[in-house]
């Protein structure tokens, strides 16, 4: 049996001095310490890594810093009823036992990343970890200011050229087609004991093959070109490089190749991911493209704000309708929205383990939240009380929900269910699929006769979906096709379709010439207008405006008056993006909701009781806008 090389102390240093690290330096270190072979006197993992972490600090001197990764990847983990907490004091890292035992030293600091934390020794912890974004990865995150640092180096010690630090911080700014960001939300531990609620911005990978990382090119070229110093260290080798070169150099050769730190090959990513979470095309089956029967076919969709079935509803319009589609990208940023995953989910199930009673989704007797997770587990009836929704004022129904920020999974029930769920244990099953996908939102515009433009907004299911909203859908294009053939003698309009408030968002958000300092004096949401009680009318956002007083005297020549309404929903309503630098709400123009109290719907008559009569609704908006 051949024995292992042995190193020591003294071979350290000289291997990183000969690598390039000098005193003064800040060493950002990668470590497989066991990949060098036997240290000399060492008895334990903990001796090994005393012997590196020593000789750093002493070629770096009092001046130099010592970091290294101690990534916990803890909000990643977290879900809206069980909030993980990341502690810097106590997480764990699970980057290897190097970065433990230096995050475990007296006088060692630790950034306050949930995911990808940092740890270190020396004067420059405090500049890199001070104030810190909530974001793993963007503007002014510690790879970022490490990029600004002088004498910051890469060091790996028996990992070779191919471990890179600021490799997602890279493919981030480069807008590789591969990842995406998604928002999470924690617990974070402050110094003083007390906890902060948590918004977070990661950037994920897709989930196929092709997305793993990988740089392996980037660091065999970065060893051509001269950036990568290294010296031989026991069996292996010791690698240095300045990180604002190797940073650099990175940058210019993924511009040419945003595949350059993945596995790839490069691929229709979108393809790949709807064939791997298995995504199958929703089906609509209408007679005639009127949009009440429309409105009928889509209720009992599950429409996400993305997935097949809200591809299926806007692509409708767009065939049948004339309806313009624009599609936005999964981790698309919008203001303080970010585009979610593509959803859909191909079973659920609530099992009693006593007498094996179950309820599913193909029964009809539960159903699953919009944008679930996927789960698979026996728990107590308090843990599933936890996951489940209902609404006590209608205790027989099945109430419609999506909270794609709020990452759990969750079964939607009706109230009077909770009885026969409160005792017991079960299984429960969700087969939930997500994905790398598209959010398509919906424009019509019709031409006016004066220098103004409203926008008309009305909701297509997702995060503000239930089968009432449709009828307002129903009436806009009812509206378009009144003003079609009759003409148009009122301000321009902009008819959105929007899944939710984060297709506001995003429309808006590639529209910036008319929502900023454009001709949009305002918007109007459309807001269960087929009810059969009053009319409403309220602002979202800035209080009174030209527009809305224009918009209420309308109303007194065309109808009577509005009365004040508490809305069930706000258009301009926070997406919890923390990263972001604007809101809805800092919009120039107004934005009214107009509505009718009660919830009476005009689609699908026959389970709701109501006459459909939406020519009506759409007459009476013409005569709305057209006195303007």
């Amino acid at each position: 049996m051949s024995r292992l090389p042995v190193f020591n102390r003294e071979d350290i240093l000289a291997a990183l001095r000969a690598a390039g690290l000098e005193a003064g330096d800040t060493a950002f270190v990668s470590t497989s310490l066991g990949m060098l072979g036997q240290a000399e006197g060492a008895k334990s993992a903990d001796d090994v890594n005393a012997m590196a972490l020593s000789a750093l600090l002493e070629v770096v001197g009092e001046s130099g810093t010592v970091l290294a990764p101690t990534y916990s990847y803890t909000i990643g983990r977290s879900r809206a009823s069980e909030p993980a907490l990341f502690d810097p004091a106590m997480t764990p890292g699970e980057i290897g036992p190097f970065p433990e035992f230096l995050r475990r030293q007296p006088g060692a600091l630790r950034s306050t990343d949930p995911m990808m934390s940092i740890a270190g020794i020396g004067p420059a912890c405090a500049m890199l970890f001070k104030d810190l974004p909530p974001t793993s990865y963007g503007k002014g995150c510690a790879f970022a200011r490490m990029a600004d640092l002088t004498g910051m180096k890469c060091v790996s010690i028996g990992l070779g050229p191919n471990w890179t630090a600021f490799i997602h911080h890279a493919d981030w700014l480069a807008g590789v087609p591969h990842r995406y960001d998604k928002l999470f939300r924690g617990q974070v531990r402050r110094p003083d004991g007390g906890l902060d609620d948590t918004w977070w911005v990661y950037s994920v990978p897709a989930r196929i093959d092709q997305s793993f990382a990988n740089a392996r090119r980037l660091g065999a070229m970065a060893v051509e070109e001269g950036i990568w110093r290294h010296a031989p260290l026991g069996r292996a080798r010791v690698y240095v490089a300045n990180y604002r070169a190797y940073f650099d150099f990175a940058m210019k050769k993924l511009a040419e190749d945003p595949w350059l730190l993945a596995a790839g090959p490069a691929c229709d990513v979108f393809a790949e991911e709807d064939r791997r979470a298995g995504h199958r095309p929703v089906s609509i089956a209408l007679d005639a493209p009127e949009p009440l029967k429309w409105a009928d076919a889509v209720g009992d969709l599950p429409l996400a704000t993305v997935s097949p079935a809200m591809d299926a509803a806007m692509e409708w319009l767009e065939r049948d309708f004339g309806i313009t589609l624009h599609r936005y990208p999964t981790g698309h940023n919008a203001f303080d929205w970010i585009v979610p995953e593509k959803w859909h989910c191909e079973s659920g199930s609530i099992t009693r383990t006593s007498d094996r009673r179950e309820w599913s989704l193909d029964s009809g007797e539960i159903g699953v939240q919009l944008c679930s997770l996927g789960v698979d587990e026996a728990v107590s009836a308090e843990r599933l009380a936890r996951h489940m929704a209902s609404d006590p004022a209608a205790p027989d129904v099945i109430p419609v929900c999506e909270k794609f920020n709020d990452r759990d999974w969750v079964f939607c029930i009706p109230d009077n269910l909770r009885g026969e769920l409160a005792r017991g244990e079960f299984e429960v099953r969700i087969d939930a699929r997500a994905s790398m996908g598209h959010m398509p939102v919906g424009e019509l515009a019709i031409e006016g006769d004066r220098d103004a433009t409203v926008l008309l907004v009305a909701c297509v299911g997702g995060q503000w979906g239930c089968r009432e909203t449709l009828a307002d859908a129903a009436a806009a294009l009812e509206l378009a096709a009144f003003a079609r053939t009759k003409g148009w003698q009122g301000p321009s309009l902009r008819m959105l379709f929007v899944p939710g408030p984060v297709g506001y968002a995003a429309w808006l958000d590639s529209n910036r010439e008319l929502a900023n300092g454009g001709n949009v004096v305002g918007a109007i949401h459309l807001r269960e207008i087929g009810g059969k009680g009053r009319w409403f009318l309220h602002r979202a956002g800035k209080q009174g405006s030209p527009f809305e007083e224009g918009l209420r005297a309308s109303f007194r020549v065309t109808s009577g008056e509005f009365h004040d309404h508490s809305p069930r929903f706000d258009p301009l309503a926070s997406g919890h993006n923390p990263i972001a630098t604007e809101r809805l709400a800092d919009l120039s123009f107004p934005n009214l909701v107009l509505g009718r109290s009660g919830v009476e719907t005009l689609v699908d008559a026959s389970s709701h009781g109501a006459k459909s009569d939406i020519t009506s609704d759409a007459n009476f908006l013409a005569a709305l806008l057209e006195q303007l």
